[in-house]
């Protein structure tokens, strides 16, 4: 069934790993600058269960990357 539904829609959108993808594009949303990140993204929780904001400073490009990456924009 997975085959069938790959040739439906076309190639897959990357061939590489998830991973390399989203470390990559976010560092291109980071060197290009077209993404605006807020002000409060030092101090917001990822999620309503967590007590810190994320350790890495470049958490936002991560996540717009992760979100690119799951929906092939």
């Amino acid at each position: 069934m997975l085959k069938r539904v790959l040739s439906v829609y076309g190639p897959p959108f990357c061939s590489c790993s998830a991973d390399q993808f989203i470390a990559a594009y976010a560092s291109h949303l980071k060197r290009s600058g077209k993404l605006e990140v807020p002000v409060w993204v030092d101090i917001v929780k990822t999620g309503s269960f967590k007590e810190l904001a994320p350790y890495d400073p470049d958490w936002y490009y991560v996540r717009a990357g992760t979100y690119t990456q799951i929906h092939h924009i």
